[in-house]
């Protein structure tokens, strides 16, 4: 099976934080490559990558130019324009500029799932995601955490539809659906919904601080079942994590696919600390990581420096 990445040099991740993506520590870098040679060698497809202009040029300047078989380096610079009217989009919509990007992909690539940058397999994606051709996510999410229906200023061109909103949400950062009237659906909607609300800061305060940075989680996260179930269908996830379910750590390094999602945060404030134990701890991830991507990819390794593959090995 192919996969669809993107990566954006603006991203919004908090109501008032904005992350430029303008150098790539090795942590991040090191990241990128296994999810990609890790798809490639245990999915056996291909990786598209959709990268806004400035952010390829930083992967270009880090050594990361021939990773993907395909890229698309304007793509997102359109889309970014489209949904704000700015290439500067402070308003929380990243997952449908993602969405969009995958959209593009199925139809200029063919089939594929969209996969997440810091995602990569440790199996066989025969072992791991079962039978092929269904509906499937990484694993669901608890229901609590996700919007209802009166906290989403819908609007009035919001289709009268009966959107199920006890669907269980599912983590995207693997999702794949089936062709079809569900997924046409699914993007249509997902358009619909970031017209109505890409406005953000027009809304009353106690609004705004209700919905920075959730919108773009509901889109790829709960939209996403909510219409497979006006389809009868069901995203099926990979995966089972509850309320009593494991940790984030324990999960995301369980049955053959490693997720750095929350502690993705966590390395990088590790490479930017002074404070010698969280060099250390950055340190041994880069280290324990390097050593996997030595062991099982090694033709990889061309895509780092000398003293890059240094810090693997030492």
């Amino acid at each position: 099976m192919n996969a669809t990445q993107s990566i954006f040099s603006l991203r919004q991740s908090r109501a008032s934080y904005h992350r430029r993506l303008t150098t790539i520590d090795l942590a991040t870098k090191l990241g990128y490559v296994l999810s990609v040679v890790s798809w490639q060698a245990l999915a056996k497809g291909d990786v598209h990558l959709y990268a806004d202009s400035p952010g390829w040029k930083t992967l270009e300047a880090c050594g990361l130019s021939k990773l993907w078989d395909t890229v698309d380096s304007t793509t997102i610079d359109d889309l970014k324009t489209n949904f704000t009217g700015t290439l500067e989009y402070p308003n929380g919509f990243w997952s449908a500029i993602k969405l969009e990007a995958w959209s593009k992909s199925l139809t200029v690539n063919g089939e594929s799932a969209s996969v997440d940058t810091d995602l990569w397999l440790l199996e066989d994606l025969d072992t791991y995601f079962g039978p092929r051709g269904r509906s499937f996510a990484l694993h669901d999410e608890p229901l609590s955490r996700y919007l209802v229906k009166d906290q989403i200023p819908f609007g009035p061109e919001f289709p009268a539809i009966k959107l199920d909103w006890g669907a269980q949400p599912v983590n995207s950062s693997v999702l794949y659906l089936e062709p079809g009237p569900m997924r046409n659906q699914y993007f249509d909607l997902m358009r619909l919904f970031v017209a109505n609300n890409h406005v953000l800061e027009s809304l009353p305060a106690k609004h705004r601080e209700m919905l920075a940075g959730w919108p773009t989680v509901y889109l790829e996260q709960h939209l996403s079942t909510q219409v497979a179930a006006l389809h009868g269908q069901v995203i099926k996830p990979l995966l089972s994590w509850r309320s009593q379910g494991p940790t984030h750590l324990q999960l995301a390094n369980t049955r053959g696919v490693f997720h750095l999602w929350l502690k993705k945060k966590d390395v990088e404030s590790w490479s930017r600390s002074w404070w010698p134990p969280s060099r250390q701890r950055w340190t041994n991830y880069v280290k324990y990581w390097g050593k996997h991507l030595t062991a099982k990819h090694p033709e990889a390794l061309k895509f780092f420096t000398k003293a890059e593959r240094d810090v693997f090995s030492c």
